[in-house]
């Protein structure tokens, strides 16, 4: 299943933990830098989410490539290297 994160990355946890399936977490709007798309990256992740889907984001990058490497290890850690 997909779906935004409902407020602070933290209250995805519900989220997640309702879902007879694994979620995905939706990108939303347009957010006011990158480092706040990490780092909800990052939060819900941490929260239970399966990964993230974000678009709007990513193309508005004005480096659509750095930024997903920054996601990649956002959801991925060490790992995604």
């Amino acid at each position: 299943m997909k779906t935004v994160c409902p407020g602070p990355t933290d209250e995805f946890a519900a989220v997640a933990e309702a879902s007879p399936v694994p979620v995905v977490a939706l990108g939303g709007p347009k957010m006011a830098s990158e480092d706040d798309v990490v780092a909800v990256a990052r939060g819900v992740v941490a929260a239970g989410a399966a990964g993230i889907a974000f678009g709007r984001n990513v193309w508005g990058s004005p480096d659509p490539a750095a930024l997903v490497r920054r996601l990649r290890h956002a959801v991925h850690g060490d790992a995604g290297t």
